[in-house]
């Protein structure tokens, strides 16, 4: 990273978007949030630390254009959008129109600001149709994107993100999709897997887990955005690569199994079920060999110590 910098964080409050304001913020740029939630809504740590680091924060749904014409941005993260499969399950068309309108009103941004780069989001949900057998694991980032003849609800947000790639790839704009695969950690919602079943454990005493057999590699936050930042202020351009750690795959059942001897609560029992959530893989696990052929990265947080971290805020603060 060289000179000071001026960065936009769209959906800057949410995990990913406010982790790396943290880390960004800290190197002393000016960072701009741009997100759709009211100041008083915004939950107290984050909110102080967005006055701490004098951080522009800016609300705006971004499905509409952004009449400020923000001048000298040399990056754009772009994490903002529509998910959550319950919500994308009920509202298919909103998710898909609201997610390739933000990234439309972004690229007005980008071409304000010449030789900015766009640091787009994607999802590991875009290779959902594409992988067929166990030879398409490690999934890496050139396998071709399928898109079935007939769409379901939840197809609507990986056709939203592919959409979205093929946007940027067609545009004359500096870019990098990012493809993020089950990125964990303290602070990240309610509907997630990991926090997901940490709540139900405390909350209940007898906890049934659905999707039991299915596979995933799960991602603590601070190697993310070790990755992220690397690939973000590199030379790389025009490119595309998977987020995650393709190491420590373990089955739903198996990773549930881990939580609760964490929480260690004597009364809780678990009962698992083979039936799968509609539309969800049975496995993911991501090659990142792309991303080691130029920065390589192989020490990452180990799935108990992020496991241990993201327990402990949970119970502290839910």
């Amino acid at each position: 990273m060289m000179n000071k910098k001026n960065i936009i964080i769209t959906g800057g409050v949410g995990f990913i978007g406010f982790a790396l304001a943290k880390a960004l913020a800290k190197k002393k740029y000016k960072i701009y949030i741009i997100d759709i939630w009211k100041k008083k809504k915004i939950h107290v740590e984050k909110l102080k630390f967005i006055n701490d680091f004098k951080i522009t924060y800016i609300r705006h749904n971004l499905s509409n254009e952004l009449k400020l014409k923000l001048k000298n941005i040399d990056y754009i993260f772009h994490t903002a959008g529509l998910l959550g499969v319950k919500f994308v399950e009920n509202n298919p068309l909103q998710c898909f129109m609201n997610n390739t309108e933000c990234l439309k009103n972004i690229i007005q941004i980008a071409k304000y600001n010449k030789n900015c780069k766009i640091l787009n989001f994607s999802t590991s949900e875009v290779y959902a149709n594409s992988i067929k057998n166990a030879k398409d694991f490690p999934t890496t980032e050139d396998i071709d994107l399928v898109i079935k003849g007939k769409v379901s609800n939840r197809d609507s947000y990986a056709l939203s993100k592919i959409f979205c790639e093929k946007l940027l790839e067609l545009s004359s704009l500096n870019y990098i999709n990012l493809r993020p695969h089950n990125i964990y950690g303290p602070n990240m919602g309610i509907r997630h897997v990991i926090p997901e079943l940490i709540l139900k454990m405390l909350k209940l005493n007898r906890v049934k887990i659905i999707s039991s057999r299915q596979s995933r590699c799960f991602c603590f936050i601070d190697d993310a955005i070790d990755q992220i930042l690397k690939i973000s202020f590199s030379k790389l351009n025009k490119m595309t690569f998977n987020i995650g750690n393709p190491h420590e795959e373990i089955s739903i059942k198996k990773l549930s199994l881990k939580i609760s001897k964490i929480i260690g609560k004597n009364k809780l029992k678990l009962s698992f079920s083979n039936n799968n959530t509609k539309g969800s893989p049975q496995r993911r696990q991501p090659s990142i060999k792309k991303f080691n052929k130029f920065l390589y990265k192989d020490n990452f947080v180990s799935l108990n110590d992020g496991l241990n971290l993201t327990y402990n805020w949970y119970n502290k603060n839910q």
